[in-house]
């Protein structure tokens, strides 16, 4: 298990966010990026690309303080380095899929599952803790 992300205040959350959006959302939403392979048809589901807006924002914005000293400033981002890593491995399971040199081994099934605390998802915005729980 890799230890939580730490960062103070001055970071550019934003700026992380940016530069691993667009592999985590493919990690965590399960998108291909490969419209050739998509049968029958495209329904837009307005209320679930805003669960998955709000739901990707919380997995990089979500952070609590470190630590019991209330002067402290580190905060804690515990998704962070769990996306990063469901990422890393899909990825990887690509990359292994396209070289015909390497059999690919059966995916566990927790090489695309994420752990979160429905209480941080709470915590973070109720509408969407209750989507979650509701919908999904």
């Amino acid at each position: 298990s890799l230890p939580p992300q730490t960062a103070t205040p001055d970071v550019d959350i934003e700026n992380e966010r940016r530069q691993t959006t667009a592999a985590a959302e493919e990690a965590v939403m399960g998108a291909t990026g490969d419209l050739d392979n998509i049968g029958g048809f495209e329904v837009y589901d307005e209320s679930g690309e805003l669960v998955k807006s709000l739901f990707s924002k919380f997995l990089f914005e979500f952070n609590e303080r470190a630590g019991d000293d209330f002067d402290d400033d580190e905060h804690v981002f515990p998704y962070v380095d769990q996306v990063k890593e469901l990422a890393r491995r899909q990825q990887q399971g690509k990359s292994l899929t396209q070289n015909d040199d390497e059999v690919s081994q059966p995916a566990s099934p927790f090489a695309t599952t994420l752990i979160v605390d429905y209480n941080h998802v709470l915590q973070y915005h109720a509408d969407l803790a209750d989507a979650v729980l509701t919908e999904f």
